[in-house]
């Protein structure tokens, strides 16, 4: 018996099961409903479901590289995570519960699903034999395709994981097929076929293809750009949650019901779902976000009294924009060269915060130069002054701006405190 490579994938078969119980449940709780935002609901849900499955047949294909296929799984786990907040949108706007993870009904889903996306449940042409069944209550339907959904989100994330130990360990489609056509050219026999001239134009033509390869397919950087991505996308969805969460209570999360730790004397904590103390955020989230290198990088949330917060900034140290270069978001969001987060020592490149207030940010820069901290014109030197500065003035030939209160080193090398 042989499927498509595809078929063999828990991810998938999983997937296919959710493609299946969404079109059922669009049939039996969405398509009688006239309002246009749930139409709107549907489109969402479906294309979502559909991306799911679509990009992990491609991401398994024999034509993708490892590179591809981290991005294809990242895009199917986006689509699950999107999929998990519009039907846990559903519940909110018509009053039903979010079951808990240790409700009985939960147990029970997890089993199915389980059950249902076993090889063994896939007939000799690779369609499931027991089929996916949908409860007739619209809660428990939900609630069903929300247990499948996280199952498959813990799944893909766990797939992507590996895929990028892969890749950094073993490198990508690129770099192996550069490696066996060195190893061709190095053969004994085929050496004997060349002048010493020849084969030293050949060793630097193949010692400039390597340093392109690293440059264009560097895995570091591409892993780096995954974790921003999961961080904007987590604080834009975290974002929407809170808002629903003002507007039933009057006051954004205290502290206490979305840290995990104590706040600090200018009312600041960490946000973790996966540390063992994190508070839970239900009805409302079915599991608080983490940052993809915690405890390294971690998630500031700030408000401005710990009793009734009325306002909110959650703040994200991004792993591609550091002192010597912003991501285009933190250009967008005015959190230049980590200036952004609570004075003075700021920190911080990206964030979020409710309508009524802006992300802190640095007033003064000062550019490192090569004599140590400088000012980029008259006080308080700003950051746009500092663009203007000559290259060949900054601490060697690299453009370091740094907020005021931060120019020292190890931010500055030249600075000599």
């Amino acid at each position: 018996m042989s499927f498509p490579k595809y078929k063999y994938l828990i991810t998938y078969r999983l997937s296919e099961i959710i493609f299946d119980l969404v079109d059922q449940f669009i049939l039996s709780h969405l398509s009688d409903l006239g309002d246009l935002s749930y139409l709107s609901l549907k489109d969402q849900i479906l294309k979502a479901t559909r991306s799911i499955k679509q990009n992990i047949i491609e991401a398994v294909s024999e034509v993708a590289s490892l590179k591809s296929q981290i991005k294809l799984l990242g895009v199917a786990y986006g689509s699950v995570e999107e999929l998990i907040a519009d039907f846990e949108d559903f519940l909110r706007r018509k009053n039903l519960e979010i079951y808990p993870q240790n409700h009985p009904k939960i147990i029970t889903f997890r089993r199915l699903g389980k059950n249902l996306s076993h090889l063994s449940n896939l007939s000799p042409l690779g369609e499931l034999i027991k089929k996916p069944t949908l409860p007739a209550s619209s809660q428990d339907a939900t609630n069903l395709i929300l247990t499948l959904c996280h199952q498959l989100s813990f799944l893909l994330h766990r797939q992507i994981k590996s895929m990028e130990a892969k890749f950094i360990e073993e490198g990508g489609y690129t770099e192996n097929l550069f490696l066996k056509r060195l190893k061709k050219l190095n053969s004994p026999k085929l050496l004997r076929g060349f002048t010493l001239m020849e084969l030293l134009i050949i060793i630097a033509l193949i010692a400039l293809l390597a340093i392109a390869v690293l440059v264009l397919f560097n895995p570091k950087k591409q892993i780096e750009k995954s974790w921003d991505g999961k961080r904007k996308h987590e604080l834009s969805q975290l974002k929407k949650v809170l808002e629903d969460w003002y507007n039933d209570k009057n006051c954004y999360p205290r502290p206490e019901e979305i840290c995990y730790d104590s706040p600090t004397s200018n009312n600041t904590c960490h946000i973790c779902g996966n540390h063992q103390n994190s508070p839970k955020l239900t009805p409302y989230l079915s599991s608080l976000p983490c940052d993809p290198q915690h405890p390294t990088k971690e998630y500031l949330y700030q408000v401005d009294n710990q009793t009734c917060p009325k306002w909110y900034r959650i703040y994200a140290d991004l792993s591609s924009s550091d002192y010597t270069n912003n991501d285009p978001q933190t250009e967008e969001v005015g959190c230049f060269f980590q200036g952004c987060g609570p004075g003075p020592n700021y920190g911080y490149d990206y964030g979020v915060s409710s309508p009524n207030v802006d992300l802190e940010k640095a007033v003064s820069f000062l550019y490192c130069s090569k004599t140590g901290c400088n000012g980029c014109g008259l006080p308080p030197s700003k950051y746009e002054d500092c663009l203007h500065i000559p290259l060949s003035e900054f601490c060697g030939d690299v453009r370091r701006i740094i907020p005021f209160e931060t120019c020292k080193k190890p931010t500055c090398p030249c600075s000599s405190y």
